[in-house]
C-alpha cells in the first residue's frame, strides 16, 4: 500500500526511439517482439516511451507513428490496464476488434498480439494481484476473481475522459507526480473493472463492414499459413467486396491488403532468420517457406521493408 503523498512516482525512462529494435531492448518489465509494416517515408522519431514505477505499481506510456506488428509478453506476474489515448479509433487486439473507449487488461501471463497503426497510443498502469486484491479490501470492494474477469471493459464518457487527463498529467509530469497520484488511478480503473465483472453481458453495437472486414481477415492471418494466402481468399474471409476490403486495409493501415499481406510474411521470414535454431538453413530456403520463390525479389523486398539485407538479421 501506498502510505505518503509526499512519496514521489521515480522515472525510468523518458525516451523518444527512431529505432523500434532499441525500444524493444531498452523498455523494462514487458519482453517486446515489434516490427514496422511499412518503412518509415522520414527519420522523425517512431516512438515515444515513458516508464516509471512508485510502491510496486508501475506506470507506462507509448507512441508509435508507424503501422506495427506487436507481439511479445506483459510484466510477469502482473495484471496491467490499458487505456488508449482520444483519435485512436479500433485495435485489433488478441483477436478483438476494441473501440477507442475500451480498456484493456493484461491478466497475468498473457501475450501481447497486436497490430497497431500510426495512431498508436497508449498509457499502462500493472500492479501484481495480490496489489489489487490489499486494494480491493481496503476499498471495501467485492473480492476479485481473476478466472471471471474480463478482459476488456468500458468507463463512461465522463469518466473515461477524466482519466485520460491525469494519465497525461502524470505522464508529462513524472517525478513531480506522488505516488497517491498512480495508486488514485489504479483504484479508479479497478473499481470500474470489478463493476463491469457484475453486469450482465452485452454485446457491442454492430462492427461497420469496413471494420468487420479487417477483423476476420487479421484473425484468419493470424491463424494461417501466410506463404499461400491469396486476396481471392481473404475476400471470401472478410465477406466483403474488392473495393471495400481495399478501403477497409488502406484507412486501418494505410496500405492495401495485398502490401499488407507481403509484409507479414517478411517479418516472419525475419523472425526466421533471427532464430538460432535456423542459423544451418540458407536465406533461400527461409525465403521459399515463407513465399518468397525468387530470391532477388525477396531481398529487394526485404531491404525495402527493413532498411538492410536479408543476412543481417543473422548478425
Amino acid at each position: 500500500m501506498i502510505s505518503s503523498n509526499e512519496d514521489h512516482i521515480q522515472p525510468l525512462i523518458q525516451e523518444q526511439f527512431d529505432d523500434l529494435a532499441e525500444l524493444c531492448h531498452q523498455v523494462r518489465m514487458w519482453d517486446l517482439d515489434f516490427r514496422p509494416m511499412a518503412r518509415r517515408l522520414h527519420r522523425l522519431s517512431t516512438a515515444h516511451l515513458v516508464q516509471a514505477t512508485a510502491q510496486g505499481i508501475h506506470y507506462g506510456y507509448c507512441r508509435l507513428t508507424a503501422t506495427i506488428d506487436q507481439r511479445g509478453a506483459a510484466p510477469p506476474g502482473m495484471v496491467t490496464f490499458v487505456v488508449k489515448d482520444a483519435g485512436m479509433g479500433p485495435l485489433w487486439w488478441r483477436n478483438l476488434d476494441t473501440a477507442a473507449n475500451q480498456i484493456l487488461v493484461y491478466k497475468v501471463g498473457t501475450e501481447v498480439r497486436c497490430v497497431s497503426n500510426a495512431l498508436f497510443s497508449v498509457h499502462t498502469i500493472s500492479a501484481t494481484w495480490e496489489t489489487l486484491e490489499r486494494l480491493s479490501q481496503s476499498m471495501r470492494l467485492e473480492r476479485l476473481c481473476e478466472s471471471i474477469m474480463p478482459e476488456v471493459f468500458r468507463l463512461d464518457a465522463v469518466e473515461l475522459s477524466e482519466i485520460r487527463a491525469n494519465l497525461r498529467m502524470l505522464r508529462d509530469g513524472i517525478g513531480l507526480c506522488s505516488a497517491a497520484t498512480l495508486q488514485n488511478l489504479l483504484e479508479t480503473l479497478l473499481r470500474s473493472w470489478l463493476v463491469e465483472m457484475g453486469r450482465p453481458f452485452r454485446s457491442r453495437a454492430p462492427l461497420r463492414v469496413r471494420d468487420r472486414a479487417v477483423k476476420r481477415c487479421l484473425e484468419y492471418l493470424d491463424a494461417t499459413d501466410l506463404s499461400s494466402v491469396s486476396m481471392d481468399q481473404l475476400r471470401s474471409i472478410s465477406d466483403a467486396s474488392e473495393r471495400t476490403l481495399e478501403y477497409a486495409f488502406r484507412e486501418r493501415f494505410g496500405m492495401s491488403p495485398a502490401k499488407f499481406v507481403k509484409a507479414k510474411r517478411l517479418i516472419e521470414a525475419h523472425r526466421a532468420l533471427s532464430q538460432d535454431e535456423n542459423a544451418h538453413r540458407t536465406i533461400a530456403d527461409i525465403a521459399a517457406e515463407h513465399g518468397f520463390w525468387h530470391h532477388g525479389h525477396f531481398t529487394a523486398d526485404y531491404r525495402r521493408l527493413f532498411g538492410e539485407p536479408p543476412h543481417r538479421a543473422r548478425l
